[in-house]
């Protein structure tokens, strides 16, 4: 066992066991998932040079570090020298942004707040060579992907305004709550469904329900927020039939 609690083994000791470097990873978390590794048969190490860590030997390595720039930078460095080492970035938060962010430039993401054989199973799934994504994220993907084009830029309250109306909530009880006249409330929502590709409000929600914002669910709890990105939904989201 070395100093920071991790049992780190030579590789020659156990050629066949996959290598994992844990790079610039807050302490407590750090100790916590190598020790969880450890268990699950990965060698774990702490490299202070994880790009000559990854150059060395030919076991089955895997580096995992956080989602910041400087970290995705270093495995950026990491893939362009050695091809077939895995990397897996921790997510800061489980969003579509982030997700789109980190995988085009590591192997597999998984949340850093993810229970901890929920951050095993998607790094043994990069060792595998798949990629595993919570559900409503895989959904949005898939959606942006069949339209050709950006989700539509939806902000929290419209897509409770949906949400709402899904729940069979009346447009004179939605527009009461949302401090705007019926007339005003059936004219926003008239150019939300329009956003959504639909004319009618039954259109409109059965396109935003294949999109996955209708849903609030977990893990993910996502949503779209004014930025065209995903977000964990708020206690104001409804969870869907």
């Amino acid at each position: 066992m070395n100093n920071n609690g991790l049992h780190a083994m030579e590789p020659s000791s156990m050629p066949h066991r996959p290598q994992v470097a844990l790079v610039d990873l807050p302490p407590v978390y750090r100790r916590g998932l190598g020790a969880g590794l450890t268990e699950a048969g990965f060698v774990v190490h702490q490299p202070s040079d994880v790009v000559a860590w990854a150059r060395e030997g030919s076991n089955s390595k895997i580096a995992v570090t956080t989602d910041n720039e400087p970290a995705l930078d270093l495995l950026d460095s990491v893939r362009i020298e050695s091809p077939a080492v895995v990397t897996v970035a921790l997510l800061e938060e489980a969003t579509l942004a982030s997700y789109s962010r980190a995988l085009p430039r590591c192997t597999g993401a998984v949340p850093l707040h993810a229970e901890l054989e929920d951050v095993l199973v998607a790094i043994r799934a990069a060792a595998n060579g798949y990629t595993l994504v919570p559900v409503d994220v895989a959904r949005l993907l898939a959606a942006r992907g069949e339209s050709g084009a950006d989700l539509p830029e939806l902000s929290e309250r419209e897509l409770g305004w949906l949400r709402a109306l899904a729940d069979n909530v009346t447009v004179f009880s939605l527009a009461r709550s949302s401090g705007y006249s019926e007339r005003e409330m059936y004219r926003l929502l008239s150019a939300l469904y329009e956003r959504l590709g639909a004319t009618t409000r039954t259109g409109a929600l059965l396109r935003a329900d294949r999109l996955g914002l209708l849903r609030s669910s977990v893990p993910a709890q996502l949503s779209i927020d004014s930025a065209g990105t995903a977000s964990r939904g708020g206690s104001n989201g409804r969870r869907g039939k």
